[in-house]
């Protein structure tokens, strides 16, 4: 239960600013200096380039270990730490990365779908004037 809980905190960090990022790289195409559907959509696919190369380790940690446990065969990884180690005495880097293209695969346009619809929501929701709390 903590590896998610402390995981997932650096993740959305890495995330929002790839989104950000992905902002700062392009310029407003509306005359009120907001951006479009596709420079949003556009921005959200670099956050989730960004977010694959922290994603994809444990992805593969993951799934190793998923497969130890639903097959009941030999404990071959005491846990996570035990199994990125093995994974890079035996593979080095490129084992730690491997499946690292279909996580970008899945990432990039996901990331992309889920900034659009987290800033047309933010945009349908928000009130007139923009607030949020009345003061």
């Amino acid at each position: 239960m903590a590896t998610p809980i402390v995981g997932i905190t650096p993740i959305s960090a890495i995330c929002f600013f790839g989104y950000g990022l992905g902002l700062k790289l392009q310029t407003p195409s509306q005359a009120n200096t907001k951006y479009g559907v596709m420079q949003t959509f556009v921005a959200g696919m670099v956050s989730g380039a960004f977010t694959t190369l922290f994603i994809a380790p444990g992805e593969r940690i993951k799934c190793l270990l998923q497969i130890q446990q639903a097959s009941g065969a030999e404990v071959k990884y005491a846990g996570p730490v035990d199994c990125a180690k093995q994974i890079y005495r035996n593979s080095g880097a490129k084992g730690v990365f491997k499946g690292s293209v279909a996580t970008f695969i899945r990432d990039v346009p996901g990331n992309g779908v889920y900034f659009l619809t987290y800033e047309l929501m933010k945009k349908t929701l928000t009130p007139e004037g923009g607030r949020y709390i009345k003061s």
